[in-house]
């Protein structure tokens, strides 16, 4: 149980802070416990992965829904995907407005304009502008790109999972996805080692 436990806490903290490696962890692990402990690691480093991932898309959710139109010509921009002002419709953070504005399609220049200036926020950016387009033209393929994210980390799966969040691609299926990606790649990871004793 303690090592069930340690692993979904590890995992978690992975899923949800991008410079901790749960693939490291699982991998020493497998290294270290017997045999019968391997699906025990797959399945509570993936619940861990999900979770911290599904904690990330709500959080960016939030966030993506702090800019709202109050008027009709307001909405009427918003979903035409044109850029609008968004601190003139309402007052919020900057954080919030970066995010709100980078969902609604809003230009490089103007994601530098709100001088945010964190790590995660070009991936982040590029993975919002592709996930819109994606989703506008080939809905069923977003999917398909979180489980790629979820299993190869191409694109970074942190990127994914707060665009998804922000762009509001489904709780439900970005789950589902994720998690059929990260039990292939968690599965791989905890057999390398014994793969590798019995070449």
């Amino acid at each position: 149980m303690a090592i069930a436990v340690m692993t979904f806490a590890v995992c978690f903290a992975g899923g949800f802070f991008p410079a901790v490696s749960a693939d490291l962890y699982l991998l020493s692990a497998a290294v270290l416990v017997g045999p019968s402990m391997l699906p025990v690691l797959i399945m509570f480093g993936t619940a861990g992965q999900i979770a911290g991932k599904s904690a990330t898309y709500l959080i960016a959710t939030c966030a993506g829904g702090g800019a709202r139109p109050r008027s009709r010509s307001h909405s009427q921009h918003w979903e035409s995907g044109e850029v609008v002002p968004v601190t003139r419709l309402m007052r919020v953070p900057p954080w919030r407005t970066w995010l709100s504005t980078a969902r609604n399609g809003g230009t490089t220049r103007e994601m530098r304009s709100f001088g945010t200036r964190t790590a995660w926020r070009r991936p982040v950016e590029r993975s919002i502008h592709r996930l819109r387009l994606l989703h506008r033209r080939r809905p069923h393929l977003a999917c398909a790109v979180v489980a790629l994210s979820a299993l190869a980390s191409v694109p970074p799966f942190f990127a994914v999972a707060a665009a998804c969040g922000a762009l509001r691609l489904g709780l439900c299926r970005f789950v589902l996805a994720a998690t059929a990606g990260r039990l292939v790649r968690n599965a791989f990871i905890v057999a390398a080692p014994s793969l590798l004793r019995g070449a």
